[in-house]
């Protein structure tokens, strides 16, 4: 039992580490965050290898994602304001989601609108420019149920960081 305590500590460590080095080597851009009505940013590159690094599709366990966040927060160091840049970049991408496709897709209430297009995101760099240009793709996703709920919380609130 303690070997496997030691394995599941180091283990832990060992992710925790990986993100902190991704929130360390992030600067907020001077100018803030910028974006398009497309959902581009200026910090698209650290967004997407959040993304991925998260692998929120291994398991669509937002509860997972939120905690690692909040832990880079409150014993790794790294500012409310680093974290929370996450939601804003997440807000531009699912916003150009709804732009292109808001008025077609259907299958889909108001609340699962926004779970699917937080679920398109939460896929990756190169789902989410397919989406863009397939709408069948994004209409399957809607009729085959193929999204969870909405990878938007795993961002924690303001009022979790300190």
């Amino acid at each position: 039992m303690k070997g496997l305590i030691k394995k599941v500590l180091k283990e832990s460590t060992e992710e925790l580490l990986r993100y902190r080095k991704l929130f360390s080597d992030f600067e907020i851009p001077e100018e803030g965050l910028k974006g398009n009505e497309n959902g581009a940013t200026n910090v698209d590159d650290f967004f997407w290898n959040f993304v991925d690094m998260a692998n929120y599709k291994s398991d669509n366990d937002y509860r997972r994602i939120s905690d690692i966040l909040k832990d880079l927060n409150k014993f790794a160091g790294v500012p409310a304001e680093k974290i929370l840049i996450l939601a804003k970049v997440l807000n531009f991408k699912t916003k150009a989601i709804d732009k292109k496709w808001g008025d077609d897709i259907y299958n889909v209430g108001d609340d699962s609108w926004s779970d699917l297009r937080c679920d398109v995101v939460s896929r990756g760099k190169e789902f989410y420019n397919k989406s863009l240009v397939d709408y069948d793709l994004v209409q399957r996703m809607a009729n085959e149920d193929d999204y969870k709920e909405s990878f938007s919380y795993a961002i924690p609130y303001t009022s979790d960081l300190i």
